[in-house]
């Protein structure tokens, strides 16, 4: 159980991700289901998340009102304005949302 993502990526992202393969989870309690944060200049790419289960719950002691299933972050943080991150063949089947109040995904940062 936990108040914070089920699965995360990133954060620290100055190395490539890549050929990553999530399957059968079931995720229970967790603030966030799936996080995806690349801040640093990195790559995410050949990603495949199937039959994901996601059970949300409302923190009794939290003012939010709602969690998110998906939330992706693709910032630039660094000093080098050249690198910039970028999500190639990221592949979601099969993703459920269980127990709502949960909101289905959250994107920051990128480009319109």
């Amino acid at each position: 159980f936990s108040r914070k993502s089920s699965y995360k990526i990133g954060t620290e992202s100055y190395a490539n991700f890549s050929d990553i393969s999530l399957s059968n989870i079931d995720a229970y309690d967790a603030d966030r289901g799936f996080s995806l944060y690349l801040l640093d200049g990195a790559t995410l790419s050949n990603t495949f998340i199937t039959k994901a289960r996601f059970f949300g719950k409302l923190w009794q002691d939290s003012d939010k009102t709602f969690g998110t299933l998906l939330e992706f972050a693709l910032e630039h943080r660094g000093s080098n304005d050249s690198t910039i991150s970028y999500v190639h063949s990221l592949f979601l089947k099969n993703i459920e949302l269980i127990h709502p109040p949960i909101r289905a995904a959250s994107f920051k940062g990128l480009y319109e």
